[in-house]
């Protein structure tokens, strides 16, 4: 019984001891002898087959244990009564788990190639003996296996999972961490958050002259210019302002540069737009509200820009630290990464139709109407005062953190 509860720790630290090898730890044993080297070849020519083998094995050697055990437990029971058949047997099963499974597993993945090196012979010499077995074995698995599946493409929420145990990887910079999150983030961003909003859009009449736009978009380095016949909800295409430069005629109108553009629902998914632009070759989009009204523009530079920050190194800071203690944001700073910092905050209501994209709707919503320079809203212990005001919309807000905990929403 003694050899049977070794033969079980064999094959048991054994099995463990192989498949929790790295590719490191493999290439390093390829040069330590030659049974460990065919091992290893076997191992990655019919992976199916040792283990195949190695589970035969612990299965008639824990078969042959416990049948042993039975007989032993019986004739004590006749000498010692039934009481003691019991003990018998649990102390038989405990046996088993402990020094056949649970001690072996536990050296074969704390010392997987001290392992390898020591059981290499004569686990290829029972592999060779159940030849017979093993492959009728094989034959009966390989039948009962689902079809093969090829599609080996990552799911969302494996591919987060995989950027999660990637984070203490040294070899994985800040930089490209922030950019995978970026990307597997996408989903959840809806285009309207990415947009650029229609009060801050150069629109132009489809008849206005080439050259008094093309002066324009220089002031306001813009490339792409939206055209509209009658209102400004009426897009029938954009411009690209480098045809405006090629041309040399400054009076002929927008449309002759005009080409198509396509509208999107606010609601649309950042990644689904990404792949129509990518697979379209689209260069703007308008963005549409519930009501059809146009609610802004999309450029294949907004969507990228999302993933791998902004492009343009002279665009205004979004926050600037004046004080340990204070900020001054842009109105148009986007607060869906700080959506979780309001919960307890914010009413339920509020909550729920956070429709709010940027830190100007939020003070808005926050103050219940137009807001004017001076004004001062309330989340918990922050303290946003409205420095800037343009058109009605918040150019810049300072935020302060109170040391007294706030007054709650106001």
């Amino acid at each position: 019984m003694a050899l049977l509860l070794c033969c079980s720790a064999f094959f048991s630290g054994t099995e463990t001891a192989l498949f929790s090898l790295t590719r490191e730890q493999v290439k390093k044993l390829r040069h330590d002898g030659r049974h460990v080297e065919k091992l290893l070849a076997l191992l990655s020519a019919n992976p199916s087959g040792l283990l195949i083998a190695i589970l035969f094995g612990n299965l008639v050697v824990n078969i042959l244990f416990f049948s042993m055990s039975a007989v032993l437990a019986l004739n004590i029971a006749k000498q010692y009564g039934d009481w003691w058949q019991a003990v018998v047997g649990f102390a038989v099963l405990l046996l088993v788990i402990l020094v056949g499974e649970i001690l072996p597993k536990a050296i074969g993945i704390s010392f997987p190639e001290r392992v390898v090196r020591l059981n290499s012979l004569p686990l290829r010499s029972w592999f060779r003996f159940m030849g017979p077995v093993r492959v009728a074995l094989e034959h009966v698995t390989r039948h009962m296996e689902p079809p093969e599946q090829h599609d080996n493409r990552l799911d969302a929420a494996e591919f987060k999972t995989l950027v999660e145990v990637t984070q203490h990887d040294p070899s994985f910079g800040r930089q490209e961490k922030a950019i995978v999150e970026d990307i597997v983030n996408l989903p959840e961003i809806r285009v309207r958050e990415l947009m650029v909003p229609r009060v801050k859009q150069l629109f132009r009449r489809a008849d206005a002259l080439a050259g008094e736009a093309l002066a324009e978009a220089a002031e306001r380095e813009i490339e792409l210019i939206p055209i509209y016949e009658e209102d400004e909800d009426n897009i029938v295409g954009f411009v690209e302002v480098r045809d405006l430069f090629v041309d040399s005629d400054p009076d002929r109108p927008l449309s002759d540069f005009a080409n198509p553009v396509q509208f999107v629902p606010e609601a649309m998914r950042a990644d689904e737009m990404l792949r129509q632009f990518l697979a379209e070759g689209l260069r703007m989009v308008c963005v549409v509200d519930e009501y059809g009204g146009l609610a802004g523009t999309v450029c294949l530079e907004d969507l990228l820009e999302e993933v791998v920050g902004e492009f343009d190194v002279m665009d205004a800071p979004e926050f600037e630290q004046l004080s340990e203690t204070t900020y001054r944001l842009l109105g148009s700073l986007g607060v869906r990464e700080w959506r979780s910092l309001f919960v307890g905050f914010l009413p339920d209501e509020m909550m729920r139709d956070l429709a709010l994209d940027t830190l100007s709707g939020l003070v808005v919503s926050l103050l219940k109407r137009m807001p004017v320079p001076g004004d001062v809203a309330h989340v918990g212990n922050l303290r946003f005062t409205v420095e800037q005001v343009r058109s009605n919309r918040i150019e810049s807000v300072l935020l302060e953190l109170e040391s007294n905990g706030g007054g709650g929403e106001s």
